[in-house]
This record gives C-alpha cells, sequence and structure tokens, in this order.
C-alpha cells in the first residue's frame, strides 16, 4: 500500500465519519425542531407573522400609490377617447366595418363603455371619493381593507383601459383589409 502512495486512512475515515455523524444529528435535530414549529402555529417563532402584514399603512400613502397607479391610465383613456376613437370611427365608417364584421356590435359597445367614462368621469370620481370620505369617516374596519380595496381598483381600471385599447388595436386592424381592398 505504500508504494501506490496511499497509507493507512482508517483514522482519517474515522474522524471523517465522526463528523459527519455530529453534522447530521444536529441538521435532522434542527430540521426536527422545524417542523414541530411549523405543526404548532401556536408556539413557534416561524408561523408569526412579518410586521409589515399587520401594520396599517398610513392613508395617505395609500391613496398616493393608488393615484400614482391610477391616473396615467386615465389619461392614456382620455387621449384614447378624444383623439384615436374618432379617427378610428372614420376607418370603420370608410371601411363599412360594421356592416362586414362579426365583432363590430362588440367593438361598438367597448367604444360607447368609453365614451360614457370619459363624458362622465368627473361624476365618477366625485362618487369614488365621495364613498371612500364615508368609509374613512364611518367604518372602523375599513383601515385594516383600505390598501387590499385600493390596490385591487387601480388594477380593475388598468386593466379595463389596457382591454380598452387593445380592442380598439384589433378593430384598426380588422379595418386594414377592408380599406386596402378599396383603393
Amino acid at each position: 500500500m505504500l508504494l501506490l502512495g496511499i497509507a493507512n486512512t482508517k483514522p482519517l475515515r474515522d474522524g471523517i465519519s465522526k463528523s459527519l455523524r455530529e453534522f447530521w444529528a444536529v441538521a435532522l435535530s434542527n430540521l426536527n425542531e422545524q417542523c414541530m414549529l411549523i405543526s404548532n402555529p401556536n408556539d413557534g417563532i416561524l408561523m408569526n407573522p412579518p410586521a409589515s402584514s399587520t401594520d396599517i399603512e398610513p392613508r395617505w400613502r395609500t391613496y398616493l400609490r393608488g393615484a400614482a397607479f391610477s391616473i396615467p391610465a386615465l389619461f392614456i383613456l382620455a387621449f384614447s377617447s378624444v383623439f384615436l376613437l374618432p379617427k378610428l370611427e372614420t376607418l370603420w365608417r370608410d371601411a363599412a366595418f360594421g356592416a362586414t364584421s362579426e365583432m363590430a356590435p362588440s367593438a361598438m359597445a367597448a367604444v360607447h363603455l368609453a365614451y360614457f367614462v370619459t363624458q362622465h368621469l368627473v361624476v365618477i370620481a366625485v362618487t369614488v371619493i365621495a364613498v371612500v370620505v364615508l368609509l374613512e369617516w364611518r367604518s372602523s374596519r375599513w383601515p385594516r381593507y383600505r390598501r387590499a380595496s385600493v390596490g385591487i381598483a387601480a388594477f380593475l381600471a388598468n386593466t379595463a383601459i389596457l382591454i380598452f385599447i387593445t380592442a380598439m388595436f384589433m378593430t384598426a386592424l380588422m379595418t386594414a383589409p377592408a380599406l386596402l381592398r378599396m383603393k
């Protein structure tokens, strides 16, 4: 064995195996403790909720964040309704889009809805603000749900406006072949 360069490795193997046994014993005992903490949520450090989920965010921060996410989409809706939709309606008229497409009723419904929201944006905004003021003033549970409610409302507004703009784009693409045939 010495000719091959391998010495007696029994002491080395015993030392390594002893170290590995100690390592795995500690690791398994820690794993066992963690499993017990997870299985019993009433007395475990791991199952305590983080401080950020139990704290109530200040109202100014919640409403500022909601406005920061909603106002750009509302401006895009207003711009689309004032400048882009009249041009798109001209394209529809020139291509006889309403007479030849099955999507025309749903496209027209989206256009009418966008016009309604744009024309009544002030009334809708005042109504939403009045409801929020009433909730802040009269409801003791509102602060707990404020952040989620404002976040969901901003998400839904952005989603609706994105769907509307996608519908505008798709109808414009659908009218393009009819306009090419006219020339």
